[in-house]
């Protein structure tokens, strides 16, 4: 009786586990007290009935099991139970997908999984979720796309995910195509059609018959056999529009009496007939030696024959034509494919296995190169600019980026200013001098991946020394005076990037001093290093 009991208990617990678990959720706000701030919380969509509790902050929708919601400012993850299961410390939160959820702690996106493990580390600045196995990532002024592991796998200078994702998608359809061209592609596909035919039993089949012929001996050896037949299949569906492949003839070697085809191709011809087998190049009929190498279509050699039905053979077994086969593209990841196409694979691929080594590591050259490209934050830089305040300036600046939205500016400028007149028939000349050193912050509001506006503010330093001469008829003197300034900095200015390591820059400044006030504009270039 205590062992049927318990039995009971253990179904009705678990067939309530299974109800809420299984029950569709959605995410509704209401206040707990009239006239109170409203919280969040999960109804369930058929019956309208509260499921978990309104008390959180902000919360969103249910993805693959798990609930992103708000408690105390901060973001975690919840069942279908209302269970804790990833505590509140993140800044902002996405949706799981694809197993993983992008995460912002302390000003940095990162992902993590189901348990709350740190898969890749919070090092970006912007982050989109997880599609077909890569994720967009912001790094300085360009997006680019990981994989799953946190390898960068593209990425484009100045890009943004819009480019990115279409140049993942384009990749993707890139190794779809290559993936379908594979021979050992091809025969799964071949074998499984015929197995799958052959193990049928026959309409007109007794059961003994169909069990003595179908069994794992038999569908091994018939396996072994449709492999064969797809071998030739596969170089026959392959061969069909590159039967008449053009390779450009190249220079005769008499001493050797060869014509050099196609980089280290080597055919034969006497030296007396080169002469007409080069003039009527465009004529021959060419019969390419096509085999499977490297799980790809490859000629390794051909036969010319020419009109009066001379034949000349040429075999390289070691130096292979790959060819593009043109299947249906297959399914495949994103990254998947991205990381194949950066490897070197090419779509259409005409050209020997040496060249095609020196493609993949001229690639991964590249791919490093994106590696090594960081985040603005502590970039460094040193430029040079002209200014004008009355009088024109020249100066220099060191600006250095605290963050990737606020920059310190020193900068420090010289104006000049001189000008006669005649004044009641003496001339009047004065010249004004002035050092500027201002400490100014700048906050970045990036508009496009080249342009960035900021409002600055500050503190500025300023020596004013000007010196008058008095040169008439009877009159001579001089005078000279000189006053310092502490003053309030304002204004904005805009960034241009030129390159990765040039920026224009333009900025209007207003000082407000304590004994002297100005207006000024600068224009430098600044070099980052």
């Amino acid at each position: 009786m205590k062992k049927l009991t318990f039995l009971t208990i253990v179904l009705a617990l678990s067939a309530a586990s299974l109800h809420t678990y299984g029950q569709e959720l959605e995410r509704n706000r209401t206040a707990i007290f009239p006239g109170e701030i409203t919280r969040w919380g999960f109804l369930d969509k058929t019956t309208r009935e509260i499921v978990i509790p309104h008390r959180y902050e902000n919360a969103r929708d249910f993805s693959e099991g798990l609930a992103a919601v708000q408690h105390n400012s901060r973001w975690g993850f919840i069942d279908k139970t209302g269970k804790e299961i990833i505590s509140y410390k993140y800044q902002r939160v996405e949706d799981f997908s694809e197993e993983l959820a992008a995460v912002q702690f302390n000003n940095r996106w990162g992902f993590i999984d189901k348990t709350g493990v740190e898969v890749i580390p919070h090092r970006y600045k912007g982050v989109r979720s997880f599609e077909d196995g890569a994720a967009l990532v912001l790094i300085g002024e360009g997006w680019g796309a990981i994989d799953k592991t946190g390898t960068l796998i593209m990425f484009i200078p100045y890009g943004n995910p819009t480019a990115v994702r279409n140049a993942i998608r384009t990749s993707q359809i890139a190794e779809r195509k290559r993936i379908a061209g594979l021979f050992s592609t091809f025969a799964q596909n071949y074998v499984d059609a015929k197995i799958n035919e052959w193990q049928q039993r026959g309409e007109f089949e007794r059961t003994v018959d169909w069990e003595q012929r179908v069994n794992e001996n038999a569908r091994a050896a018939k396996a072994a056999e449709l492999l064969k037949e797809a071998e030739q299949a596969y170089i026959a569906e392959g061969s069909k529009n590159i039967a008449a492949v053009n390779l450009p003839l190249g220079a005769y070697d008499a001493d050797k009496e060869v014509f050099r085809i196609h980089d280290d191709w080597l055919l034969p011809v006497p030296i007396g007939e080169a002469p007409n087998f080069r003039d009527n190049w465009n004529n021959h009929i060419r019969l390419p030696q096509f085999v499977i190498s490297d799980d790809r279509l490859a000629i390794a050699g051909m036969a010319f024959t020419t009109a009066n039905g001379k034949t000349y053979q040429i075999n390289n077994q070691d130096n292979l034509i790959f060819v593009d086969y043109n299947l249906a593209p297959v399914e495949t990841s994103v990254a998947e494919g991205v990381a194949n196409i950066q490897q070197g694979q090419q779509n259409i691929s005409m050209g020997s296995q040496e060249q095609q080594q020196q493609t993949a590591a001229e690639s991964r050259n590249r791919s490093n190169v994106a590696n090594n490209l960081s985040d603005r934050r502590g970039e460094t830089a040193l430029g040079a600019h002209l200014a004008y305040s009355g009088g024109i300036g020249f100066g220099t600046m060191l600006r250095t980026n605290l963050s990737n939205f606020f920059r310190l500016q020193a900068s420090l400028t010289y104006f000049t200013k001189k000008n006669s007149e005649n004044v009641w028939g003496s001339t009047v000349k004065v010249s004004e001098s002035a050092w500027d050193l201002s400490m100014n912050g700048h906050f970045l509001f990036s508009i496009s991946n080249q342009f960035t506006i900021y409002p600055l503010s500050g503190l500025g330093f300023s020596i004013l020394s000007g010196a008058a001469a008095v040169d008439g008829p009877g009159l001579s003197a001089k005078a000279k005076e000189s006053i310092t300034s502490v003053a309030l900095n304002a204004g904005f200015g805009f960034d241009i990037r030129l390159s990765e390591k040039i920026v224009f820059n333009n900025e209007l400044k207003y000082a407000l001093g304590s004994n002297l006030s100005y207006l000024s504009f600068l224009s430098g270039i600044v070099f980052i290093f």
